[in-house]
């Protein structure tokens, strides 16, 4: 292993941890999840036909979108951006870009070398659409803007919420606000080349939060009986994966689904956006969409540290301590170590059988006839692999934490009932079924970028630092004990 999870415990944790651990812990993990899946996309799979054409009746209203499709469908199909503020979510963006390729026409992205509560951080999206192992051929389809350092430090360090590790969203809402601006500029500046028409869109959430595929074709297609600007969607709380939902934000009112989160992503015409003063998107208006993912915490391990460690409600923790992933990384004795776990420890990865590997022998068996740059790992299977592995296991059938705010809990699919009928029909977004080895953690496998080697770099104050050998690598990432 590269970077020893079960070493974060070792440090200061409760009730705050030093800043400085905090900008480690992003320095040596960015590098992780910089890195593309090794498992590249299936080409020859595609999205199925409700996502990418149109027939007569599709615009039909019915009762499951509040009754605003008019049975009408537009003489021109509006054009769609899709915007979003970016921290460090690139597998699951991945996932968001396909799943709207047909509807969205451009993928706005805002970008900057600070995170929201004041952490430095590489330009992730800015790095990724330049390597060809992301996003396949819609890397020409997204624009990054970065929006300035300076201006987000001044907002982060005028903040006393923020100052004091509390809930620090300040910077955040400017952030989106600063996005939407220098994006209407740069439309108008190339010659509205992005939206023009009065009717063309902007769809505006966080990057976890993205409407089904085939919902966002009808918004593109059919005409609203009701005004597209007191509109949003509703879309289903899934907890890092695609097996249990985490029912939360049930302060939130939705009319007959009390479970489901909250609207969590807004239409914005153009006409609208043109009068833009302050802009916030979590809106709870009476119509709405109904289908999409929240996929609130990724259970990609190196970008739950990371997320952990900057977002705006992470309160100086670097990870939740009441946590399944917590108990399998650090907290349970490794004789409770599963039976099969137990078995492989200290045999070579490469002659493991397990089936939570299966992602890693396929990255292996590509890169040995592709020639990629994937190195099969030539370590062992050792005690931080099978408690990884573990931990994998254990947040695919519990969920993250056992605390959720709100008196949330986790529910298994098969458990919500009818009430969730409507939307529990888009179970897995369709790039995901055609690419399960790419994004193993959302069906409970290992994700083979924890065993890489030789990774050549880590980050230092946003910037890659080569390093020639591992000793080298943990002497640059170390903090004081």
């Amino acid at each position: 292993m590269v970077f020893d999870f079960g070493d974060v415990p070792n440090h200061p944790l409760l009730p705050y941890a030093p800043r400085a651990m905090h900008e480690s812990i992003t320095n040596m993990l960015s590098t992780y999840i910089l890195s593309a899946p090794p498992v590249p996309i299936n080409s020859t799979c595609e999205a199925p036909p409700n996502h990418t054409e149109v027939g007569d009746d599709d615009c039909t209203a019915n009762e499951k979108h509040s009754g605003l499709l008019s049975g009408k469908r537009l003489g021109r199909p509006r054009k769609i951006v899709d915007m979003i503020y970016f921290g460090y979510d690139l597998d699951i963006v991945e996932v968001r870009f396909h799943e709207l390729r047909h509807a969205v026409d451009w993928f706005i992205v805002g970008e900057s070398r600070l995170t929201s509560t004041g952490f430095t951080k590489p330009l992730m999206m800015t790095q990724a659409v330049q390597d060809p192992e992301w996003f396949g051929d819609l890397r020409g389809r997204i624009v990054v803007i970065e929006l300035p350092e300076l201006v987000m430090r001044t907002k982060y360090e005028s903040n006393d919420d923020c100052r004091t590790d509390e809930d620090c969203w300040a910077t955040q809402k400017w952030a989106r606000d600063e996005l939407m601006r220098r994006f209407l500029q740069l439309n108008k500046e190339q010659g509205y080349k992005y939206v023009k028409q009065d009717e063309d869109l902007i769809f505006a959430s966080d990057p976890d939060e993205f409407p089904a595929g085939d919902v966002m074709k009808l918004v593109k297609h059919c005409e609203m009986a009701k005004p597209l600007e007191n509109t949003a969607l509703v879309l289903m709380s899934w907890a890092g994966n695609l097996n249990i939902v985490m029912t939360r934000m049930m302060s939130l009112d939705i009319p007959h689904l009390p479970l489901a989160t909250a609207p969590r992503g807004t239409l914005i015409p153009y006409k609208t956006a043109k009068d833009f003063k302050s802009f916030f998107y979590r809106t709870k208006p009476p119509q709405k969409l109904y289908g999409g993912w929240h996929i609130t915490d990724y259970n990609y391990i190196p970008f739950l540290f990371v997320k952990y460690t900057t977002f705006g409600e992470g309160n100086g923790q670097i990870f939740h301590p009441d946590s399944c992933l917590g108990d399998a990384l650090f907290g349970d004795p490794l004789d409770k170590l599963p039976s099969d776990l137990h078995a492989e420890l200290n045999t070579p990865l490469a002659n493991t059988t397990l089936p939570d590997l299966e992602p890693l022998y396929r990255a292996d068996s590509w890169a040995a006839a592709e020639r990629s740059s994937w190195k099969t790992p030539a370590g062992l299977f050792n005690e931080m692999a099978a408690r990884l592995v573990w931990a994998q296991r254990r947040m695919y059938s519990e969920g993250y934490t056992r605390k959720v705010k709100i008196f949330a809990k986790y529910m298994r699919k098969d458990e919500l009932g009818e009430k969730y009928k409507q939307v529990k029909l888009r179970e897995l977004p369709w790039f995901v079924r055609c690419n399960p080895h790419r994004f193993p953690v959302l069906l409970g496998n290992a994700d083979p970028r924890y065993f890489q080697e030789d990774r050549g770099h880590i980050f230092r104050q946003g910037e890659a630092v080569q390093v020639d050998t591992m000793g080298a690598w943990k002497n640059i990432i170390s903090w004081d004990k």
